[in-house]
């Protein structure tokens, strides 16, 4: 036999490359969840404790969220350093910080020199009980 010799080349991790992202299209990874909302989980740890989660997005873009009808709900910038988190919470209130109604929402997300994200949410949010006397 001959002598088999390897050779290896590692330049590091590299984060926050929008090249890369562009390449990979990791916008196609971005989710939300719960989708559909259904007035609660197990993550929330009180009736006011509302929330749902975008997942897999990059450390700096804009979460745009509409009603069906083209009004603006609420808007989420996200601008981290953290290369570990790729969450961002959404409390289900809109500009003027009240809970949203139940409804189905459009969330637009632009990511600066990647690209742009459409999803739809589900949302349906307890049933208010009113107290007779």
């Amino acid at each position: 036999g001959y002598p088999v010799y390897y050779v290896f080349n590692v330049d590091g991790t590299v984060i926050g490359s929008n090249s890369i992202a562009q390449q990979r299209n990791d916008l196609d990874r971005i989710n939300v969840f719960p989708n559909p909302y259904y007035g609660g989980h197990r993550l929330e740890t009180s009736d006011f404790d509302r929330f749902v989660y975008f997942s897999n997005l990059p450390m700096m873009c804009n979460i745009y969220i509409y009603t069906l009808n083209g009004e603006l709900v609420k808007v989420i910038n996200r601008n981290t350093t953290d290369p570990k988190n790729s969450l961002e919470k959404w409390d289900l209130t809109n500009l003027d910080n009240i809970y949203v109604a139940s409804g189905m929402y459009i969330a637009y997300i632009d990511a600066p020199g990647i690209g742009t994200k459409i999803l739809k949410l589900a949302i349906m949010t307890p049933e208010e009980r009113i107290r007779r006397f």
